[in-house]
């Protein structure tokens, strides 16, 4: 079985108060590039900025090039999703293989979208530092950038990995049994793709559960949490704020889910056209 791909980046950038009022220097550290079940790059970074600020990312080649590859910033306000949580941020690029993107060094550049009063003040006001430009109009913009190494990629597709985050601390054996129906997960699951940036993985379980059919089963358990001010459709509305379980049998032939929220989520359908549990064999 294909093994997942992760890189590291580090990237040492000052840091300046962050306290409420305070001016604020951003930092963006601890950067981890995933490829993704559909391979899709998946970027999650660690940051000082508040929490509900917008950011951009994009990848590119170095100079002299300085070709942009793949940006996750809408031209639209409205569609401006890559928002901080509890001091980190996760960004969605389309698949690696789209442009055949090969090994080598590559740019990745981290921006603060304007007018975001509540919590950077009027025009961006607390923002500081040499990366911080001034507008004629006072609104403060934010932008740096970093380069990073991209080692060998497969080249006979995607990689069959997780499309979110599992904790750090989960075992190889978890990790294993996740990539082994991860296909199986997006499949049946479509909205557990759609909206995984609208969500986090906060930990994994290993037990016994009794599935709706009636039978016993030794599980491993996902346990999401979908924010509170997730940017989902009305019809899904009541799933914001929710823990969903996932239960895939220890063997990969079963996903269960016990909660209507869970399931409409997961199923991207309204909470009243779903039923209250799922246990689907594999």
């Amino acid at each position: 079985m294909i093994k997942p791909f992760v890189l590291i980046l580090l990237l040492v950038i000052a840091l300046y108060g962050c306290g409420d009022g305070q001016n604020i220097h951003p930092q963006f550290s601890t950067a981890k590039l995933n490829i993704a079940w559909n391979g899709r790059l998946v970027l999650e970074v660690e940051t000082n900025l508040p929490d509900g600020t917008k950011v951009n990312t994009w990848i590119g080649t170095p100079p002299p090039d300085s070709r942009p590859l793949y940006t996750d910033a809408s031209v639209d306000p409205r569609q401006w999703d890559v928002v901080v949580r509890g001091g980190h941020f996760r960004s969605w690029f389309p698949s690696i293989y789209e442009k055949g993107i090969k090994a080598g060094q590559y740019v990745v550049t981290f921006g603060v979208l304007p007018d975001q009063e509540a919590v950077l003040g009027p025009k961006n006001k607390r923002l500081t530092g040499p990366n911080v430009e001034v507008l004629e109009n006072g609104q403060r913009l934010y932008s740096d950038a970093a380069a990073i190494e991209l080692p060998d990629l497969p080249s006979h597709g995607p990689l069959v990995v997780s499309s979110f985050a599992l904790p750090r601390d989960t075992s190889p054996k978890t990790i294993e049994l996740v990539d082994s129906v991860a296909l199986a997960l997006a499949d049946k699951f479509p909205g557990l793709v759609r909206y995984s940036s609208q969500m986090d993985c906060i930990g994994v379980a290993e037990h016994e559960v009794h599935l709706h059919s009636g039978e016993w089963r030794d599980v491993v358990t996902l346990e999401f949490v979908v924010w509170d001010e997730a940017d989902l459709p009305p019809d899904l509305s009541r799933s914001r704020g929710h823990h969903i379980f996932v239960d895939i049998g220890v063997d990969g032939k079963t996903l269960a889910v016990n909660k209507q929220a869970a399931v409409s989520l997961l199923l991207d359908k309204p909470f009243d056209d779903v039923p209250k549990f799922l246990d689907i064999p594999l």
